[in-house]
């Protein structure tokens, strides 16, 4: 899904500058930024993705001071985040600049900026795991499945995502 969201990013870009505010560096979070990068260059291989690392998963302020620290240095027309806190997606409402979110459709909270997110549903993943733990059918597994899943997805398009980027994504 971060893939799919930055072909969105990618295709929405008139800076191809593109801004990307992550909590930590490390590995879950830099396959997101990498499949994120590869989305955006997939669709836009003029555009560039410029990674800040807040240090923070929930800080509120932290995140908003990576956020704006990222603004202030470069042409940032887009941006998303992998972090719990919404400052990122505040600033983007609140500056006009476009923003692609996580773990939520934020459409409604943010009307002028939300274009999609990437989504995770874990009760899709945890109710059925711990059933067969409490049935004492529990088996030490490694957990790597698809859309087809319903775990993962894309929230629905925003009104601000055009036809031809719903139809390449």
């Amino acid at each position: 899904m971060r893939y799919l969201s930055g072909i969105v990013a990618g295709m929405q870009t008139k800076t191809n500058e593109i801004g990307y505010v992550a909590a930590f560096n490390i590995p879950e979070v830099n396959r997101g930024i990498n499949a994120f990068a590869l989305g955006v260059q997939a669709a836009n291989p003029n555009a560039t993705v410029h990674v800040a690392f807040s240090d923070s998963w929930t800080d509120y302020n932290q995140n908003a001071k990576t956020t704006e620290d990222l603004l202030k240095n470069h042409d940032i027309d887009v941006i998303t985040l992998h972090a719990d806190s919404n400052a990122t997606l505040d600033i983007a409402e609140e500056k006009g600049i476009w923003s692609i979110g996580y773990n939520l459709d934020n459409t409604e909270k943010y009307p002028n900026t939300f274009l999609t997110a990437s989504v995770w549903s874990w009760e899709k993943y945890y109710e059925p795991y711990l059933k067969k733990c409490i049935q004492g059918k529990n088996i030490s597994m490694h957990y790597w499945e698809g859309v087809e899943t319903g775990v993962v997805s894309l929230a629905p398009f925003s009104k601000h995502v055009d036809k031809e980027t719903k139809a390449y994504v």
